[in-house]
């Protein structure tokens, strides 16, 4: 309401005008701060939290079952443990593909005269 003239108002028109500004301005502060406060961000600020995730993990624990869970967690754990395997030798074997080219190409350049 600062923003308003702060001159004397004289007419009953001056006074409905003033007042639409007003509800006009309330309106679009009301719609702002209701856009900045949408579901979306609260959910994601709530999920955010390591409390709430702490209690998500333990109401599906007491959902799903702990025995499910031990053997799902088993299975990932295997899982990524043979990437890991995986991984390791598709190096080794293109570490050594580089090094027996570089072994062949240095090996001509020292047979030619």
């Amino acid at each position: 309401m600062s923003a308003l003239p702060a001159v004397p108002l004289r007419t009953k028109a001056q006074l409905v005008e003033r007042s639409a500004i007003a509800r006009v301005r309330l309106r679009r502060d009301a719609c702002a701060l209701r856009e900045s406060l949408g579901w979306r961000r609260a959910a994601i600020g709530l999920a955010a939290a390591p409390v709430v995730r702490s209690a998500a993990l333990g109401i599906a624990l007491s959902l799903v079952g702990v025995s499910r869970v031990s053997r799902l967690l088993m299975i990932a754990g295997r899982v990524a443990l043979a990437a890991r395997v995986a991984a390791a030798v598709f190096r080794a074997v293109r570490d050594a593909r580089e090094r027996r080219d570089v072994r062949h190409r240095t090996d001509a350049l020292r047979s030619s005269p």
